[in-house]
């Protein structure tokens, strides 16, 4: 069976009953659930499985039921830790199904610094197995390693390496590995593991994905919920609003009211074209690859000027709405609009002048991050309680829904024109994006008269 890693290879879970036996049947009809999206193979035994804490019996029984289910490629997670263990693993899933490894990190890759000679041994003899093998680099919260360049390369280098899973959780990081695999003699695979920036690590270089969301429930979602909590503690609302949206009728009302303001179409129009430039999601993503896939700066700098970039994003948005309480929601708005593409101008005409690829890395950070909370500020300003939900979950599906599309228009710029000409093209059209939608904001009347509700719908909404 030739071996394709070119597309998704989920990780997937494993059913258990209540006592921690695995719940056969369940695991049978979940997987040919699986295999019926259309995976390009299936990633057995890793940590989204409960890998870490099956036995080998365990394991091997796991492997023979999918295998069993289906003949789409399996690649089966294997983590030693002993070389002598390792190799036997290996041989005992071969004979299961599996059709590759995804070999994990053991504890003596965590001497510093490590030698590669150690890896390379461990990952030679695990090939000798025959299965194809798949590097794993973690990043160390997650009981992982970030390898060193000149580790790395010794490893990619060993007979039987076919791809390898970047989950360090770090763009830079990600660059850095992408650009050291296309200077290697043979193909390998570059997988994306990064569930914080999936599409990203697309247009990054990664031609697949093997990824799970146990990390990514842990590292973002315990934070989440703390959050939640403190919210539904501390914040105190009135329900005015809820029983105004109530009184206004249906959903649908409330975004037919929407969409019949002609200025909350400006504000709507104004937050698509402004995905075109925002800071997060957009702007640090080409900025990663205009300055390390174009200019070819060294790991130091680029790495200062992409973290600068992403420091700004906090401070901004909150210096804007400090601002615009003062001079207005509009003029804040317009002014970012300016300033971020008139900062996309700076960066791409700076060429390698690292002076003005500073300048041009402050300007946008003082801009273009603060466009879409000052968007939503003024959102709140026009909207009556009626319709205030209906509006912000328009205005939310538009600008981070279609609003987000630009980022797939500007990977096919690239793709098409290459990374030389492409990327700074892109810059570009963000900056004419950032022009359209300052234009866009000038129809939007922020004085408006008040629209009362009809006086059978606003009944018991008096204080």
């Amino acid at each position: 069976m030739a071996l394709d890693l070119d597309g998704l290879i989920p990780a997937t879970v494993l059913p258990m009953h209540a006592d921690g036996s695995i719940d056969e049947p369940a695991l049978r009809e979940y997987i040919a659930w699986v295999v019926a999206q259309g995976p390009v193979a299936l990633a057995i035994n890793v940590d989204t499985g409960e890998g870490p804490h099956l036995t080998h019996d365990e394991k091997v029984r796991i492997l023979n039921i999918v295998r069993d289910v289906t003949d789409t490629p399996i690649v089966a997670g294997l983590a030693g830790p002993s070389t002598d263990a390792a190799v036997r693993q290996a041989r005992d899933f071969k004979a299961a199904g599996a059709d590759a490894l995804l070999v994990f990190p053991i504890p003596a890759y965590l001497s510093s610094p490590l030698n590669p000679a150690v890896p390379v041994a461990y990952h030679s003899a695990i090939a000798e197995v025959g299965l194809p093998l798949i590097l794993f680099q973690l990043q160390p919260a997650l009981a992982g390693v970030n390898y060193e360049n000149d580790v790395l390369q010794a490893m990619a280098e060993v007979d039987g390496v076919v791809a390898i899973k970047e989950a360090s959780f770090d763009a830079r990081r990600f660059v850095d590995t992408a650009r050291l695999l296309e200077q290697l003699p043979k193909k390998i695979t570059l997988l994306t593991g990064n569930d914080n920036f999936i599409l990203d690590s697309f247009l990054l270089g990664a031609t697949g994905a093997l990824i799970g969301w146990r990390g990514v429930s842990v590292v973002f979602g315990v934070a989440a919920a703390v959050i939640a909590l403190l919210v539904l503690a501390l914040v105190r609302e009135s329900g005015t609003d809820r029983a105004a949206a109530r009184a206004g009728g249906s959903s649908v009302d409330g975004l037919k009211r929407v969409l019949a303001d002609r200025d909350m179409r400006w504000v709507f129009l104004t937050s698509v074209l402004g995905g075109g430039g925002r800071g997060l999601g957009v702007v640090n993503l080409f900025a990663l690859i205009y300055l390390t896939r174009v200019l070819g700066l060294d790991e130091g700098t680029s790495g200062a000027m992409y973290g600068a970039l992403i420091i700004f994003s906090v401070p901004m948005p909150l210096l804007a709405g400090w601002l615009s309480d003062r001079f207005g929601r509009k003029p804040l708005i317009i002014a970012a609009y300016l300033g971020g593409a008139i900062g996309f101008g700076i960066f791409i005409f700076a060429g390698s002048s690292l002076i003005w690829l500073w300048a041009g890395i402050v300007v946008m950070g003082l801009f273009s991050f603060a466009e879409s909370p000052q968007l939503q500020a003024l959102l709140a300003d026009m909207s009556p309680p009626e319709n205030r939900d209906a509006a912000y979950a328009l205005y939310f599906t538009l600008a981070f829904g279609v609003g987000s599309l630009w980022t797939a228009v500007y990977g096919t710029v690239i793709e098409q024109l290459g990374e030389d000409v492409g990327v700074p093209v892109v810059f570009g059209l963000m900056a004419l994006s950032f022009l359209l939608a300052a234009l866009a904001t000038l129809p939007i009347r922020t004085e408006r008269p008040e629209r009362p509700m009809p006086d059978e719908r606003v009944e018991g909404l008096e204080a």
